[in-house]
């Protein structure tokens, strides 16, 4: 078998993929190989290890740019750069930015184009001033060239005290839109709106700085990129996984690809240590709750607001008494309102919830109607972290509201009336649900297996 030694587990997560196993966002290239051909600048935009890192090594490739581009990809001089990567030093300053990108166009071009050097030694000269580097971006224009910036994580700029200035930013904003050589693809869980935002107070009454960029949003992966990605990693090893294996991966994960491949994971380890039947789903849920308890965590303390939170712990809630008790569960008050409709489709680009179709079979009872709408949790491995991070033990608090309130204050959005039915539903649900992610796993399993037939 190729490449392949029995029991070593094939799956990547923790990291960015390789360019050789790259798989899906075939709509998001051919949107960024679209505007690249047109001089076009893009932002990619996605939560943490959705994949944005991956996406621009990929785009870094020279066989991927003549894959995408053909000849033209000749004329290309790409500049990667991370920002985490040092650039996030009070040291660094805008200077030394241009003194990287000029050092890789003069590897590439010096010895095929000699007045190229010359003109990089005059803005050198002239200490990276805009007018000169306008003047060279067009001089270097003229002569084919085309410059593309990958800055990955660059909203870190938008924090720094040396590159948030309107000198830096509408200096990059004008050297992308005006000399026809410059790109910009940058990635970064900030959207443009935001960067816009932030970028505000240095640039109160000019054209937003980043209003030239279209985003491309990552999301969850399709079901069919899901198992093309499986089908992947286990090309060349003689271990496979059942149906019923995809169907755990894709309940476990919301299709998220970098928890996918923590499931694929753990699912592959349980498969070769030999374990079976619900003993092999629990075995690779303990494995995956253990691996993505931080990723979790940061993604409710660094990324979603209050709101956001508020329908989670709703979601949760309807997903954890509907497990328990197998009936739905009707809010009535709390499907009326519209305020949380950003906050569904916010968390849906998250891979955190779903909107489901009425041709929906599996998983009927634990949905919520909301606007005519029926939503659930994507991730069943996040509801088993929000049952054993925030919502265990909320039985023995008096005070729900007071609960809420010291939960990050989640609960604002909420009437009293409201909270007060959730705090009864959480009376209701047994304590082997809320008593920790090892209960709710098993408890969740047992019902996947019985929705299954198993």
């Amino acid at each position: 078998m190729k490449g392949y030694t029995k029991g070593l587990n094939p799956f990547i997560y923790g990291k960015p993929v390789p360019v050789e196993q790259h798989i899906n966002r075939q709509h998001e290239l051919r949107t960024l190989f679209s505007r690249l051909r047109n001089g076009d600048s893009t932002a990619i935009i996605g939560e943490p290890r959705i994949g944005k890192t991956s996406l621009l090594s990929y785009l870094a490739a020279p066989v991927i740019q003549q894959k995408w581009l053909g000849d033209a990809a000749e004329s290309l001089i790409v500049v990667e750069l991370d920002i985490y990567q040092g650039w996030l030093d009070t040291q660094k300053k805008p200077a030394d930015l241009w003194k990287t990108v000029l050092d890789v166009v003069n590897r590439r071009v010096v010895h095929r184009d000699k007045p190229v050097e010359e003109m990089i030694q005059t803005v050198i000269d002239n200490q990276y001033g805009s007018a000169t580097l306008d003047k060279f971006f067009r001089n270097l224009g003229q002569h084919g060239w085309h410059v593309v910036l990958l800055l990955d994580e660059f909203d870190g700029f938008l924090h720094h005290d040396n590159f948030k200035t309107a000198e830096f930013l509408g200096g990059l904003r004008s050297l992308a839109t005006r000399t026809e050589c410059l790109q910009l693809i940058t990635a970064s869980i900030t959207s443009v709106s935001e960067m816009n935002r932030l970028s505000e107070e240095s640039n109160p009454l000019g054209s937003p700085f980043f209003n030239h960029f279209t985003e491309v949003n990552l999301t969850p992966f399709s079901y069919k990129a899901v198992g093309e990605l499986l089908d992947h990693f286990l090309a060349d090893n003689d271990v496979e996984f059942t149906p019923n294996d995809r169907r755990f991966i894709i309940w476990l994960s919301g299709r998220h690809p970098y928890r996918v491949q923590v499931v694929g994971a753990a699912l592959f380890d349980a498969i070769v240590e030999g374990y079976q039947g619900q003993k092999r789903y629990e075995v690779a849920g303990e494995l995956f709750y253990e691996r993505t308890t931080d990723h979790f965590n940061t993604l409710w303390r660094r990324y979603l607001d209050d709101a956001a939170r508020t329908v989670l712990v709703i979601l949760g809630l309807v997903e954890l008494g509907g497990i328990a008790q197998r009936r739905r569960f009707s809010f009535g008050e709390i499907e009326k309102p519209q305020r949380f409709t950003p906050e569904l489709r916010r968390l849906e680009k998250l891979g955190l919830v779903e909107k489901i179709g009425r041709g929906w079979q599996w998983d009927q009872e634990h949905l919520l109607l909301w606007q005519g709408e029926r939503w659930r949790v994507s991730s069943g491995g996040f509801v088993w972290w929000l049952a054993d991070a925030v919502i265990s033990g909320t039985r023995e608090i008096p005070d729900f509201e007071q609960w809420l309130h010291e939960k990050e204050k989640i609960g604002y959005l909420l009437t009293r009336q409201q909270w007060k039915m959730l705090r009864n539903l959480t009376t209701k649900i047994p304590q082997s649900v809320v008593g920790g992610a090892g209960a709710v796993a098993r408890q969740f399993i047992k019902e996947f297996l019985a929705q299954k037939g198993k």
